[in-house]
């Protein structure tokens, strides 16, 4: 029996990276630095920071785990911390980062962190 394309199993990996999407499309990373204007030090500091907050690797989460587990306090510290030393826009971000907007926000801010944990230039 020949097998067709449909026959194929998609496999977890192919379908995880049809899911993630690029950081340059989440709402709001304009209001952000550029990678390239990030120190190794800013990386480490931002990475665990999201580290602490979701009291894991994000690498090694499975998804839709992170809301559960979240450490609310220490993600709202994060993005505190981001406004603080990151936004380029600071009114943007200002108008971005409401109470209103706070799935947005935590998108934003644990996409920039995970962006750099990929290594992203």
């Amino acid at each position: 029996m020949t097998k067709t394309p449909q026959d194929h199993k998609t496999t977890k990996a192919a379908r995880d990276a049809q899911q993630q999407i690029s950081f340059q499309e989440v709402e709001g990373h304009e209001l952000l630095k550029p990678f390239s204007e990030l120190t190794g030090a800013d990386g480490a500091r931002i990475i665990g920071r999201l580290k602490s907050a979701l009291g894991t690797d994000p690498a090694d989460m499975e998804e839709g785990a992170a809301a559960q587990d979240m450490d609310f306090d220490a993600m709202a510290d994060l993005i505190d911390f981001i406004g603080e030393r990151y936004v380029v826009d600071p009114a943007g971000w200002a108008e971005f980062n409401t109470a209103a907007n706070v799935s947005k926000v935590l998108e934003l801010v644990s996409a920039f962190a995970g962006e750099l944990g990929k290594g992203a230039a």
